[in-house]
């Protein structure tokens, strides 16, 4: 078996009010042993609780919560609490486990073991040869075969100078675009699911390193489904309604008695970029409704996957806060970090942890970040752009309800993204407001050095470098866009039908 080095004194009580207050830490190894790391806080009491004198090793079994240790041939057993909390966003996988699922339903994520409830190394793993990465692969192409069928349209539509207008050009665009954004995100969760295998092993492993100073969050795993559900919910209405608003004047007066058959041809007829390729056939239709749902399926999840794991990430550096900020007393007319109780060269460490996971998050996600802020900005504006300019269906209330729903929708997902985004950086810079509350003769050389990397780096979800998301990133984002606006509309004209 494995050895540790030796540790401090051991106190084995696992009552909560026990007047020995001890911290737990662990490390994983390669054999599924998990080696506990105890230290003791304070002295012995007048009480029996058992406690062990020497330096021991103890070792601990992800299968079973006994502890044991040898002491002069003695065999005593304890048990105690795991301090890793999976659910608590120590495990980034149990955390996200849901949405993942939900996106392996859809072909999008081709990774395999997710009956298990935590991360394992062994079982969440991506291989070229499964069913999962075929199924994706097979949903990649097809949604690729649309946005080809689609580009062909519009580039020979240019040609024939049917899109004269810069207006047209935009409305006709959006159908390419759209494919394509299914494409990318497709092919995104194909060719970095291996990645993101080993990124849920290392978030785990920083989440050992650094369980000293951090406290669960029992409120994540609830806000990831949340935000997951009501996302996809919101998709759900706004596609259905999608339908109606593109259904054509004379099928949606009788549209209590359309077949199904009717149904199937006027969407058909409604893609008329489908034409040059293929004739009408029930099958064919059915191929292009089902490439189309996935498509608005995988730009939705882009964003989702977002917000989740900016919601995790943020999590990480407000645990940290929060640990510190629990040590605070008060001191006259402010409150003070209570003196001993914080090893600076231990938050230093853990919070340059984090932030190398973060960096290590945004190598992984910045083709998504970009991929997301072209598709949602591109669409806002398209969606301005139709709903403020004069359109011949404006007399239809559908089209209306459709215009303001889809506006409403993607202003409000694009606003999630960002926002949950924006959270990371104000979080991780929130602790150099903390560092404040330091007793003077504890403000040491790990505090100087953490005020001055805080001072000199922006920290944040970044696309390739070129961008940090932050609130004010979000407000000259908003001001772009509200100048494209003008100009689109001052500029373009659009023929009334």
């Amino acid at each position: 078996m494995m050895k540790t080095s030796p540790i401090n004194p051991i106190l084995l009580d696992d009552s909560e009010n026990h007047p020995h207050n001890h911290r737990l830490g662990f490390s994983r190894s390669n054999t599924d042993i998990l080696m506990f790391h105890f230290t003791r806080n304070s002295q012995k009491s007048s009480d029996q609780s058992p406690y062990f004198s020497q330096p021991q090793d103890f070792y601990y079994s992800h299968t079973s919560k006994t502890l044991s240790s040898s002491l002069n041939g003695n065999i005593r057993k304890v048990t105690t609490d795991w301090t890793i909390h999976p659910k608590g966003g120590d495990d980034l996988y149990a955390v996200l486990r849901m949405p993942i699922i939900i996106g392996a339903c859809f072909g999008l994520i081709p990774i395999r073991g997710l009956r298990e409830e935590c991360f394992h190394p062994d079982k969440q793993v991506f291989g070229w040869k499964h069913i999962r990465t075929l199924i994706t692969i097979i949903v990649t192409f097809l949604i690729f075969l649309n946005t080809f069928f689609i580009t062909h349209s519009f580039f020979i539509g240019i040609i024939s100078k049917q899109n004269n207008s810069a207006g047209s050009l935009v409305l006709s665009f959006s159908g390419v675009w759209f494919y394509t954004a299914g494409t990318l995100v497709y092919a995104f969760f194909l060719l970095r699911s291996k990645r993101l295998c080993a990124y849920f092993g290392h978030w785990v492993k920083v989440s050992e390193q650094i369980c000293d100073t951090l406290q669960p969050d029992w409120n994540i795993c609830r806000d990831v489904n949340l935000i997951c559900i009501l996302v996809l919910l919101d998709c759900l209405a706004e596609n259905t309604l999608f339908h109606f608003h593109a259904m054509r004047p004379q099928q949606r007066g009788r549209m209590g008695s359309l077949t199904f058959e009717e149904v199937l041809r006027d969407y058909y007829n409604s893609n008329q970029y489908i034409f040059p390729f293929f004739n009408y056939s029930p099958a064919v239709t059915l191929g292009l409704l089902f490439t189309n749902k996935l498509a608005t399926y995988a730009w939705n999840f882009g964003d989702i996957f977002l917000m989740i794991f900016s919601r995790a990430l943020y999590a990480r550096y407000a645990s940290l806060n929060s640990f510190i900020e629990s040590l605070m007393v008060p001191d006259g007319s402010v409150c003070l970090i209570k003196k001993g109780t914080v090893s600076w060269a231990n938050v230093r460490r853990n919070f340059l942890l984090i932030t190398k996971l973060l960096e290590e998050g945004n190598q992984l996600l910045s083709p998504l970040i970009w991929l997301s802020y072209i598709t949602d900005i591109f669409f806002v504006c398209r969606q301005l752009y139709e709903g403020l300019a004069p359109s011949a269906n404006d007399r239809y209330p559908i089209n209306k309800v459709y215009m303001a729903w889809s506006l409403f929708h993607l202003i409000i997902r694009t606003i999630g993204v960002n926002w949950m985004a924006a959270k990371i950086c104000e979080s991780a810079h929130k602790i150099s407001k903390i560092l404040q509350h330091c007793y003077p003769e504890e403000y040491d050389d790990d505090v100087r050095r953490l005020e001055r990397y805080l001072s000199t780096k922006i920290i944040g979800i970044t696309g390739n470098g070129c961008f940090i998301i932050t609130r004010s990133f979000i407000l000259m984002v908003m001001s772009a866009i509200f100048t494209l606006e003008v100009v689109l509309l001052q500029n373009a004209s659009i023929k009334v039908g």
